[in-house]
């Protein structure tokens, strides 16, 4: 097999793992030439950790640099594609310089808390006072049944809705650390003294029916970071018809995702050597899982 030409990172969301995307490559026309790196978060899938537990993002962030710096070569360049609180971990990367990206493609992007199932006026204090308690490693609730199909907040596609109904890896809810840490996060990445130095084009896709994540969070970073950013290349885009699973979505709205970040790479003179233009691609290259030991 010849060597790979190209890199793609892909940075997954909260209580996801890497066999979620077994298909990656043929939901988003990824040429085989493009090698695909990406891992479960340390808590998540089979990686050891506490579960949906972190102190800081920065950890998540040390990580994923990590991982790219054992699988991506010095000489290489890499793209960053990444879901819901994968997307405010790379944002975090970007910001902070830690991780340099040639472009960033954002689907549903954790930038802002949801004010359900609590106001985030009680919220983000009870967090906060649940840590200096000492109490930073309960969860914050208990972990329920996943709802009918009918009612699903993440899919239009039955098909993909029952594939991850039939997870061995259930859903489980965070600790009052991971929401202290992650109202901090989203804090962090509207910081304008970070944004006046971001460089990095960037494209957040959201569906026009998200209910995971607050969708103002996308319009009010987008609209932050091109006031105080010196590059024009920031979009988001509302895809029709989308739920929070962009990327496990029916393969109508999958192709609307496909087209539009094709077409912006175009618009932007973006390189477009990780994705076909027309047709399928097959496989996907997985990282190892990093335990305790390789992420500490």
């Amino acid at each position: 097999m010849a060597p790979p030409t190209s890199f793609l990172v892909f940075i997954n969301g909260r209580s996801e793992w890497t066999e979620k995307y077994h298909d990656l490559r043929q939901r988003l026309n990824i040429k085989d030439s493009c090698c695909v790196v990406t891992w479960d978060h340390r808590g998540q899938g089979l990686s050891d950790g506490e579960p949906y537990h972190i102190d800081d993002y920065k950890t998540y962030v040390a990580d994923a640099k990590k991982v790219i710096q054992s699988c991506v070569p010095d000489d290489k360049d890499f793209g960053i594609v990444a879901h819901s609180m994968g997307g405010l971990i790379a944002m975090l990367g970007c910001l902070s310089g830690q991780l340099d990206p040639k472009y960033l493609v954002l689907t549903g992007p954790l930038f802002q808390i949801p004010h359900r199932p609590m106001n985030r006026r009680w919220s983000k204090p009870l967090a906060k006072a649940a840590c200096w308690s000492g109490l930073s490693f309960l969860p914050t609730g208990r972990s329920k049944s996943q709802p009918k199909f009918k009612r699903n907040i993440f899919t239009n596609s039955y098909r993909r809705f029952k594939a991850l109904d039939q997870s061995p890896l259930p859903s489980q809810p965070p600790t009052f650390s991971w929401v202290d840490a992650t109202f901090r996060a989203t804090d962090e990445i509207l910081n304008t003294n970070s944004l006046s130095r971001y460089r990095t084009p960037t494209l957040i896709l959201a569906g026009s029916k998200e209910e995971v994540v607050d969708y103002h969070g996308f319009s009010h970073w987008a609209r932050t970071a091109l006031a105080s950013s010196k590059t024009g290349q920031i979009e988001y885009v509302s895809v029709v018809s989308g739920k929070h699973e962009l990327l496990n979505e029916t393969d109508k709205v999958l192709a609307n995702v496909r087209g539009k970040l094709v077409g912006w790479m175009q618009k932007n003179d973006l390189s477009t050597e990780d994705f076909e233009m027309t047709g399928i691609s097959h496989g996907v290259a997985v990282s190892p899982i990093y335990n305790k030991s390789t992420t500490a």
